[in-house]
């Protein structure tokens, strides 16, 4: 109370308007295109050619964008991109869709279509389009997401509530002991935990992102073997990855597993991608669900 009483009396009353009126004004405002430029961003990126060259061609494994993505978004800005022809076609193809949950276009095609307008509009050689490419398919992904996924997010919800059925304490026993058939260890998965671990962590959301992420699962899975069978890791065929596929996929907690592989396989295996090392390991863990259905079925 004491304290209370040495407060002045001025400062527990309330402004008046002409107070408030004449005290110091605190501009809140937009900040201009020009201001928004000069960023780190701006600067470390002179033009789209210089950014492509930069950019990584693998993700880092989460669902977060990279500086390379926020910097090509920040190029569309900055070079008014919603401005030109093509940007506003895509926007309005964009309303459209959404307003639809339905695209008249293939997420491909849209995707092929704005690379090469942009690499025509900025010059890009060659050497850098697929950087391009990549940063555009997170882009329309970025916006068109869910126009894609809708059609089928029935279906893919449907056979992952399969799959949790089907990845029995039965089902994990047999895929314990067909690693014994292949000469590992069957005791446990906890040889395999770095694996286990690498694929639980698998992001979700962007289809670049989870693609780069699986590869990372399999070179660790690949790493894990190879020490236990104590062999290269470039010698290890299907007939040993398979059953440790069989093995990983049924003692790890993914409850999105389903949608992950669908968005692996129809949104980001592009660009060379296809029929090469993803496409392959892809596929092989395909494999390895539809065995576990079948055999459980």
């Amino acid at each position: 109370l004491s304290h209370v009483k040495s407060v002045p009396v001025s400062c527990m009353r309330r402004q008046s308007a002409d107070e408030v009126h004449a005290a110091p004004e605190h501009h809140i405002r937009r900040l201009s295109l020009d201001e928004t430029t000069k960023t780190h961003l701006h600067h470390s990126w002179s033009s789209l050619t210089h950014l492509l060259a930069s950019a990584p061609l693998t993700s880092p494994h989460q669902d977060q964008p990279c500086p390379s993505y926020l910097a090509f978004e920040l190029h569309l800005v900055t070079s008014r991109f919603d401005q030109t022809d093509l940007g506003m076609a895509f926007e309005s193809h964009c309303c459209r869709s959404l307003n639809a949950l339905a695209s008249t276009t293939s997420f491909h095609t849209l995707v092929g279509q704005l690379a090469r307008a942009l690499a025509d509009e900025h010059d890009v050689p060659p050497s850098h389009q697929p950087a391009l490419l990549r940063l555009t398919r997170q882009m329309v992904h970025a916006r068109l997401g869910a126009v894609f996924v809708a059609p089928v997010a029935a279906a893919l919800e449907r056979d992952q509530a399969s799959w949790t059925q089907h990845a029995s304490q039965s089902a994990r026993a047999r895929a314990l002991h067909q690693l014994q058939e292949v000469g590992l260890p069957a005791a446990s998965t906890l040889w395999l935990r770095r694996s286990v671990a690498a694929l639980e962590a698998l992001p979700y959301f962007m289809p670049d992102h989870t693609l780069d992420a699986f590869l990372g699962v399999i070179s660790t899975l690949h790493e894990e073997v190879s020490a236990s069978l104590a062999r290269p890791a470039q010698s290890l065929s299907a007939d040993i990855i398979l059953p440790v596929l069989v093995a990983l996929v049924l003692h790890s907690h993914a409850p999105f597993l389903i949608a992950q592989i669908h968005a692996m396989e129809t949104l980001a295996l592009t660009d060379g991608r296809d029929g090469g090392e993803a496409a392959y390991y892809v596929a092989l863990v395909q494999s390895a669900i539809r065995h576990v259905t079948q055999v459980d079925g």
